[in-house]
C-alpha cells in the first residue's frame, strides 16, 4: 500500500490585512505549512507561539537614539543622597549630564569649572549632573569629592547616555527638551560661554582665564579645596 505523502510548504498561503495567517484551521492545509492539518500539530503551533512571544518580551526594548537636534531621550536618575527623578521632569531647565573618571586628567580640569560655573547659574535654570564612570574608585572614596560639589553626583542613570568614545563627555539638552551637544571633549570657559549661555539667555557667562569673570560674576576656584580629592598633582585650569 503506498504512503501517505505530506505535503510540503508552500511559497505562499493565504493572509489576512495585517499579513498574518487567516485562521489557526488553515494553517497545516495542503500547500500552506510543512505539516498536515491535526489537533496535535495545532497545539505544537501555539507552543511555538507562546514560545516566541516570552522571547521576545525578554529581550530588552532598543536604546533610543541620541541626536543633536532631535528631542532627547528620557532617564531616570539617583543621586548619591537618594533623591529620584527623570529627565523629563526638568523640561523648561538646562541639563548637562557629564560622565567622567577619576583616573581622567581632563576630567579633573572640567569638573571643578562645571561646579563653579553651575554655582553661579543654577538659579537661571541650570542643572548639572555628573556620573562617575565604573572604572573609577569606589563610590565610598568620593565623600570628600561629592561633599564638595555643588553638582549633584549621580549613584545610578538608566537610560540610553553613556560615555562617547571617552571621557568626559558630555550632553546638554535645552530648555525645550532638545539636545544641543553630545560628544567627548572637556568643556573650557570660552565653551561653556557660547553653547550654555545662549541657552541660559546670559550671553555669555565666564571670560577665559582665572579668576572667571563676567557680568560682576566671579568664579574663583579655591586649589586647596580641591587637591585633597584628586590629589597634590592635580591638573589645574
Amino acid at each position: 500500500m503506498p504512503q501517505k505523502r505530506i505535503p510540503v510548504a508552500a511559497k505562499s498561503c493565504d493572509r489576512g490585512p495585517a499579513g498574518r495567517l487567516d485562521a489557526p484551521q488553515k494553517w497545516g492545509r495542503k500547500g500552506c505549512g510543512p505539516f498536515p492539518h491535526n489537533r496535535d500539530q495545532t497545539t505544537l503551533r501555539a507552543i511555538a507561539l507562546a514560545f516566541i512571544a516570552l522571547v521576545c518580551l525578554s529581550q530588552p526594548a532598543a536604546a533610543a537614539p541620541i541626536r543633536i537636534g532631535q528631542v532627547a531621550p528620557n532617564a531616570r536618575f539617583e543621586t548619591v543622597t537618594g533623591e529620584r527623578f527623570d529627565l523629563a521632569s526638568l523640561r523648561g531647565k538646562v541639563v548637562v549630564i557629564n560622565f567622567w573618571a577619576t583616573w581622567c586628567v581632563p576630567c579633573r580640569q572640567e569638573l571643578p569649572l562645571l561646579d563653579a560655573y553651575y554655582r553661579a547659574h543654577r538659579n537661571k535654570g541650570l542643572v548639572v549632573l555628573a556620573a562617575t564612570t565604573e572604572d573609577s574608585v569606589p563610590e565610598y572614596q568620593l565623600r570628600k569629592l561629592f561633599a564638595a560639589l555643588a553638582i549633584p553626583p549621580l549613584h545610578r542613570l538608566h537610560g540610553p547616555y553613556a560615555p562617547m568614545e571617552g571621557v568626559p563627555t558630555n550632553f546638554v539638552i535645552d530648555a525645550t527638551g532638545v539636545v544641543r551637544h553630545a560628544g567627548a571633549g572637556a568643556f573650557t570657559a570660552d565653551v561653556l560661554d557660547d553653547l550654555i549661555g545662549p541657552l541660559l539667555g546670559t550671553g555669555g557667562a565666564m571670560a577665559p582665564g582665572g579668576p572667571w569673570q563676567r557680568g560682576g560674576i566671579a568664579l574663583e576656584r579655591d586649589d586647596k579645596k580641591w587637591a585633597p580629592v584628586f590629589g597634590k598633582n592635580h591638573a589645574k585650569t
